[in-house]
């Protein structure tokens, strides 16, 4: 069954939660922080509007490789163990990896995945919970800069993002591969504006996203 959620962060403004739901989106990932230092400064309000709601809610880390996995894990934790993101019923963590020039992050295909491997064990570690969603460009996907069959075990999953197509239509396949985001401008009833959005593919649902 496809379930179809959307992904916040401090740019988006979330008037009404229950208004996300009825719009027929399951889940909810909220950006919780980035590298070692940023922290988005409506995730606690949008992790609980969304939850409250009835979302199934998760919290996402902007990986920075510059301060290292454990400064990454650590101020990931540190910000979203209190609301509750690594309890169960809780939505899988994500790990976005992406190219952000403007903020010296810039990726290899080793450093990148390196840097997955090393963030997934060291997140379990943390958390005692083994999940763990990562996130990336249909283009690292296909072009094999990510390369998830050195480190994405049978709880590890893949979203790919791709715009401009039909919900699903990845082009690209994986056996883990669970999520594809589709769009970044979807109309969200209860948002102030267009937000992204995803839907799950193949044999995963919400309920297999979930801690």
């Amino acid at each position: 069954m496809a379930d179809y959620g959307i992904d916040v962060s401090s740019f988006n403004t979330i008037t009404s939660w229950p208004d996300v739901r009825a719009g027929g989106n399951a889940w909810a990932w909220a950006k919780a922080t980035q590298g070692s230092g940023y922290t988005n400064p409506l995730f606690g309000g949008q992790f609980a509007g969304s939850s409250a709601a009835g979302l199934i809610t998760g919290a996402y880390h902007f990986a920075d490789p510059n301060p290292g996995v454990p400064a990454n894990v650590d101020h990931f934790v540190t910000v979203a163990s209190p609301v509750g993101a690594f309890a169960d019923g809780a939505m899988v963590p994500l790990l976005d990896i992406e190219n952000d020039p403007a903020d010296g992050v810039n990726w290899t295909a080793d450093s990148a995945n390196a840097f997955i491997a090393a963030f997934r064990d060291t997140l379990r570690i943390a958390t005692g919970q083994p999940k763990l969603c990562v996130y990336a460009s249909q283009s690292w996907w296909l072009g094999g800069m990510l390369r998830p069959d050195d480190w994405a075990d049978d709880n590890v999953y893949l979203c790919a993002a791709r715009f401009g197509v039909d919900p699903g239509d990845v082009g690209w396949t994986h056996p883990r591969l669970a999520a594809h985001q589709y769009t970044n401008e979807a109309p969200t009833p209860g948002s102030a504006g267009p937000t992204d959005r995803s839907v799950t593919i193949g044999t995963f649902d919400a309920a297999a996203l979930t801690i």
